[in-house]
């Protein structure tokens, strides 16, 4: 008789470590992504809707549908990259009152 085994039987930390290293993904990603934005952001945005509209729409449907992070998304993160995402929220909310 023989058992397949996953990597998490073998070793009981690999699931957690590979849920961590996802999360520093995700967070570094997003980021990332913060500071491009910081810089082209609305050029980025008007050139992918003038150049690519169902690009643009996808991107619009997965932000508005993507499941919110599990977690607390602000957890572990720097001073530098609290003030980054403050800065995002404030250009959004700025954004939105126009």
């Amino acid at each position: 008789m023989s058992f397949h085994h996953t990597a998490a039987d073998r070793h009981p930390s690999a699931s957690s470590e590979n849920g961590s290293a996802a999360m520093r993904l995700r967070r570094d990603f997003s980021i990332a992504l913060m500071k491009d934005f910081r810089v082209h952001g609305q050029h980025a945005i008007d050139a992918v809707r003038e150049s690519d509209p169902a690009a643009y729409l996808r991107i619009v449907a997965l932000l508005a549908l993507s499941a919110p992070p599990i977690g607390d998304p602000i957890d572990g993160m720097t001073d530098e990259e609290l003030h980054l995402l403050l800065e995002v929220i404030n250009a959004h909310r700025h954004a939105n009152e126009r």
